[in-house]
């Protein structure tokens, strides 16, 4: 079943150049959690719409939480009619779209799937981002420096909470008697962040798809009241290196849902387990013909960027989809005035100020104020922007997310119960 009031109101989001804004009060990611902790009996003020569940009841006694890295609607729309077990799940479910949070990111849904907070609430929003605990531009997900991921921010004292919000689901479902389970691949399984960010929970790493899913089946098998959270990379992986149109993407899709299908018999009938499928983001395709690197283009720019306390110059964060610009306040005005007319062919030029007025990126906290920059460039379809060193940086993957666009912003949410 199609949810077409979800497809209307996410249509309704669209706004110049076929961007999409963040639906942060109805159909949007950053939404999924407080429903979940809902089902499990916890208030919360952030919950999705109810007509995603159409006839499913809103009450189950475990939930799984399927997290297809880079599975966006675009994905879900083009494959459906072409893997038989895919569209048994839209036929027999409820089938829903839904707004990413801008950045369209990994780093910033994951930290939502656990903390239950928005984007802007986290201060998590990007791959890399400058923190000013640091004093340097790090990678918050592998707790590193991001030119030296060997240099983990824990051992160079930085706690954990000062990097990452201190709030998580899983200890408030622990106390209503509700056991929470993580399944991700043993690589993103360890380090700081999962360490801090997973307390209250149970890791159950896993070395191969086969591997997690036959795990995954017996906790869904087993007695206990439970919420599992189930992470699949590969999509995205694929998507980045070979483009989100190559048969490689279709084969990795058509792929998992094959192996899902197998153990899907395995479940006992009558178990009160509801399924939710749904991804952080999209993928747009790159031109990789037509690269625009700021610092070869407007090499004027490297007098203009702020310095951290060290006096070294804060790079450009974020990726080629949405360039984070650190520009030193007196100079503001006049960067923006020039990447706007530099840029009018290739990209979308904002001042930060004015996108956390229109809500982009939800309610902001001072963490998320303090570590972002203050200019925002978000290239049109199939551009890119970035900066050019060799042998360090360069536009060289046909595949990147992180900006406005249809493609990177629309996700499904698919609701099944077996």
């Amino acid at each position: 079943m199609i949810n077409k009031n979800s497809i209307i109101a996410v249509e309704s989001s669209i706004i110049k150049n076929n961007f999409i804004k963040p639906m942060y009060e109805s159909y949007c990611f950053s939404n999924i959690p407080g429903t979940i902790m809902k089902n499990f009996g916890i208030n919360n003020n952030r919950t999705l719409p109810n007509d995603i569940f159409g006839n499913i009841d809103q009450k189950n006694k475990k939930i799984v939480f399927l997290f297809l890295d880079a599975f966006g609607w675009n994905f879900l729309n083009e494959n459906k009619e072409k893997i038989p077990f895919l569209n048994e799940l839209v036929e027999n479910g409820v089938l829903s779209k839904l707004t990413s949070q801008f950045p369209s990111t990994t780093s910033a849904h994951v930290t939502t799937a656990y903390s239950s907070l928005q984007v802007g609430e986290s201060g998590v929003y990007e791959w890399n981002y400058y923190d000013p605990t640091a004093d340097e531009v790090i990678t918050p997900l592998l707790n590193a420096l991001a030119l030296d991921w060997d240099t983990k921010l824990i051992d160079l004292g930085i706690p954990s909470d000062k990097l990452y919000p201190n709030k998580n689901i899983f200890i408030e479902l622990k106390k209503m008697g509700v056991t929470s389970r993580i399944f991700q691949s043993v690589e993103t399984s360890t380090g700081a962040y999962s360490d801090f960010m997973l307390k209250g929970a149970i890791k159950e790493p896993y070395e191969s798809l086969e591997d997690g899913l036959e795990n995954l089946m017996n906790c869904i098998n087993s007695n206990e009241k439970g919420y599992y959270f189930f992470y699949y990379s590969n999509i995205d992986h694929t998507a980045h290196k070979y483009g989100p149109k190559s048969e490689e993407v279709k084969e990795v899709i058509k792929n998992f849902f094959k192996v899902l299908e197998g153990y899907f018999k395995q479940i006992k009938e009558n178990n009160e387990t509801l399924f939710l499928f749904t991804a952080d983001h999209g993928m747009a395709n790159i031109d990789l013909e037509t690269p625009y690197y700021l610092n070869l283009e407007i090499p004027e720019l490297n007098n203009y960027t702020e310095v951290n306390k060290k006096g070294k110059p804060i790079i450009r964060c974020g990726s080629y989809r949405d360039v984070f610009l650190y520009i030193k306040d007196e100079n503001l005005e006049e960067v923006y005035d020039l990447l706007k007319e530099k840029l009018s062919n290739t990209a979308e030029v904002f001042k930060t100020s004015d996108m956390i007025k229109e809500k982009f990126f939800g309610n902001v906290s001072e963490r998320f104020l303090e570590r972002v920059g203050n200019i925002v460039i978000l290239p049109y379809e199939n551009k890119s922007v970035w900066w050019y060193e060799e042998g360090k940086f360069s536009i060289e993957l046909p595949g990147m997310h992180g900006g406005l666009s249809k493609e990177e912003m629309e996700i499904p949410l698919l609701l099944y119960k077996k």
